[in-house]
């Protein structure tokens, strides 16, 4: 009987031990073994992604390649007289006095139209940005939306618009991926001036504004921003916002005037807020932020052909082409969702632009040389830029806003466009058959 019992306690303890083998030694060990398992699978990429990346990468090469074999029509400046963009360049320089700034915001909304934000004879556009930068601010909140600082401000007038402020120096050469570092403010700011310059003509009225955290904003602001404002020694305020990132280590603070060395306030961007309900949209050519693997569009040239056509319209896929055109000029590599109004697309987000001007990102491109299409109007515009055309209407921006942009970023942006011309010139060579040209 003793014997019985003796047996069946060990028996208990021998099944109490595999139990806690299983759940404490087994189990965990598998775990860590499937992770690795997993982690290396992120880090080695599938031969049939290699061998499908290896062809892009063969298609940007010869894209970038081919620019030194463009045709002189692409270097030759035109002769030809361009009203439409020298009316631009007039509005924006023709500011008229301000009597009421509700009736400035009316002109702003009802100048929206079913395309664009502004019509491209639009005469107001000076005016509108003048109103931007000196309207009274007459209540401040955060704007929590998204990663970063922003601050929502209502101006005189019932008008209402996001602030960005200025984090690096204008000269700061931003280093790393396409989308690493803080928002440029004078990103937004020249994403306004090119977008007009272009004909897209759709972001919104952007403008540099240097705001005062004591005088302006505090009295005015709400009680969760006012606690994220902070007064340091020497009388100098500062933010640091509710956001992802937001944190009171990183803080937007006042600027000294460098010639009078006295303070300033926080420079930043003003950009007005469009009082009409946006449409959001992952974007087709979205960037993975984490692991190694690389995005379907990132190792298949006929991404577009197998997939984007089969999902959106032409109409469609021909915006994110403008958009791809736009934001390889300025090299914005973050537009992992994009807004529409009236099924129309609108750039919003344009901070990530101006990061690194001795670097070109030319899978930016990559809806233009994959689609291999593009409109005739877009098509057009491009064309009056040749020669020294591009460069003569940049300086337009330089006059306008001073110290905003630098001779690095303007020579980039020069040279962007002839690797656009080189991209639409291979469309051509690849597709002799097909109209890449679209009305």
């Amino acid at each position: 009987m003793k014997n019985i019992e003796l047996r069946m306690r060990i028996h208990r303890k021998m099944i109490l031990l595999c139990y806690f083998a299983f759940f404490f030694i087994f189990l965990p060990s598998c775990y860590y073994i499937m992770t690795k398992l997993s982690n290396i699978g992120d880090k080695v990429k599938k031969p049939s992604a290699l061998k499908h990346e290896s062809k892009v990468n063969q298609l940007e090469e010869l894209i970038k390649s081919n620019v030194r074999n463009l045709s002189v029509q692409y270097k030759i400046t035109s002769t030809e007289a361009n009203e439409l963009l020298d009316e631009f360049i007039n509005n924006l320089n023709d500011t008229k006095s301000i009597q009421d700034y509700r009736s400035v915001w009316n002109q702003i909304k009802n100048g929206i139209r079913e395309n664009t934000l502004f019509s491209s004879n639009c005469n107001y556009l000076g005016t509108a940005l003048n109103a931007l930068s000196t309207a009274k601010i007459i209540a401040a909140d955060v704007d929590s939306r998204g990663t970063q600082l922003k601050l929502l401000l209502t101006l005189e007038g019932e008008a209402n618009a996001v602030f960005k402020p200025q984090w690096y120096p204008i000269d700061k050469i931003i280093s790393g991926p396409v989308y690493a570092g803080k928002d440029r403010f004078n990103a937004e700011i020249f994403a306004f001036f090119l977008s007009g310059l272009l004909d897209f003509r759709i972001v919104p009225f952007t403008v540099e504004r240097i705001i005062n955290l004591e005088k302006d904003i505090y009295p005015v602001a709400t009680e969760r921003l006012r606690n994220t404002i902070v007064k340091r020694d020497n009388n100098i305020w500062c933010v640091y916002g509710v956001c992802h990132y937001c944190k009171p280590s990183e803080l937007a603070c006042s600027q000294t005037n460098k010639h009078f060395n006295d303070l300033i306030g926080v420079r930043g961007a003003l950009i007005y807020h469009i009082p009409k309900k946006l449409k959001l949209h992952r974007s087709p050519w979205q960037r993975k932020y984490k692991g190694n693997q690389p995005m379907r569009w990132q190792y298949q040239n006929d991404y577009c052909e197998n997939t984007v056509k089969k999902k959106l319209t032409t109409n469609e896929i021909l915006d994110l082409i403008d958009a791809s055109i736009f934001d390889f000029l300025i090299q914005n590599g973050d537009r992992h969702h994009y807004e529409t109004l009236n099924n129309k697309i609108v750039l919003l987000d344009n901070g990530k632009g101006l990061g690194n001007p001795l670097i070109h990102h030319l899978d930016i491109l990559a809806p233009l040389y994959q689609c291999c299409i593009i409109r005739m109007k877009t098509w057009m515009r491009l064309l009056a830029m040749t020669g020294n055309n591009f460069r003569k209407y940049l300086n337009e921006f330089v006059k306008l806003n001073k110290e905003m942009i630098t001779e690095l970023h303007l020579n980039a942006i020069e040279e962007r466009l002839l690797i656009i011309y080189s991209a639409v010139e291979l469309c051509i060579m690849r597709f002799p058959k097909q109209n890449i040209y679209i009305e």
